[in-house]
């Protein structure tokens, strides 16, 4: 009976001890995410990935050099019309990282409206052939091009 009941009272103590060993393990993982998370946002906005949208290299440069390339752009989209698609109208989120030459890196689609495969590539290789002033490091870009028949 005596052996029975140290042996519950050590398989308690020992249950507790490891279930507070694993709260500390949990906490310590909760304190590594965030400190993760936390170097994660830093680099981003380091690296040029302006996570509030307030880098003034993609407010100026970036727009101007698309504003300059908007007629390559068009172009696109009117060669898209000449094959009297049934989607006319529509927003396409593209992407892509401008090195530290200006030259743009990996453009490609977020999202679109528009299914149509020439299209889409036909935008994603006009942007890949853009040349932008030399940011200060590599920068990330997204931009929604609006498309509408007129």
């Amino acid at each position: 009976m005596i052996n029975q009941t140290v042996l519950l009272k050590a398989s308690l103590i020992i249950g507790l001890f490891l279930f507070i060993l694993f709260g500390f393990q949990v906490y310590q993982f909760k304190k590594s995410h965030e400190s993760l998370l936390q170097e994660l946002y830093r680099l981003q906005v380091n690296f040029g990935k302006s996570v509030d949208g307030n880098d003034p290299y993609v407010k100026n440069e970036v727009k101007n050099t698309i504003l300059k390339n908007a007629g390559k752009i068009q172009a696109c989209y009117n060669e898209y019309l000449g094959t009297k698609p049934k989607t006319t109208t529509g927003i396409t989120q593209i992407d892509w990282r401008i090195d530290i030459y200006g030259n743009v890196l990996i453009p490609e689609i977020v999202r679109s409206n528009f299914t149509e495969e020439k299209f889409r590539r036909c935008l994603t290789d006009k942007i890949s052939l853009w040349t932008f002033p030399p940011p200060p490091i590599e920068k990330y870009v997204s931009h929604k091009f609006s498309f509408a028949k007129r």
